[in-house]
């Protein structure tokens, strides 16, 4: 059974996903914000990261950072699911973090995610 972390201060939306996922086989925790889902990580040891980039507190660029100061998580990956427009990333530089694909929440329906999260770890 693979394991996600939702970091998502969206409960409603971050739910929504984790029921989806629980359907399908995955096993799942939420984090509200940065701080949480850092400490989530060595409790969960998640095999993929599902991240918004709109977080209280730290935002998604201070995870990465975070995860890439740390070797047994630098290759953790990550999609990053998020209301920003995905035309905003430059993808390619952060693969560097361990980002494989952004996402567009309001165009993402669940089974995308699933898909998305799926290919991040094969």
């Amino acid at each position: 059974m693979s394991k996600v972390l939702i970091i998502d201060d969206d409960r409603w939306f971050a739910d929504a996903i984790a029921k989806n996922l629980h359907q399908n086989g995955w096993q799942t925790h939420i984090s509200p914000n940065a701080a949480k889902g850092i400490g989530a990580i060595d409790d969960f040891d998640p095999d993929v990261l599902l991240l918004d980039v709109m977080l209280p507190g730290s935002s998604a660029p201070a995870i990465l950072n975070e995860l890439q100061s740390h070797t047994d998580l630098a290759d953790l990956p990550i999609v990053l699911c998020t209301s920003i427009q995905s035309s905003e990333f430059d993808l390619d530089s952060l693969k560097s973090y361990g980002v494989r694909e952004a996402l567009d929440k309001a165009h993402s329906e669940p089974d995308d995610i699933a898909k998305a999260l799926a290919n991040a770890i094969d």
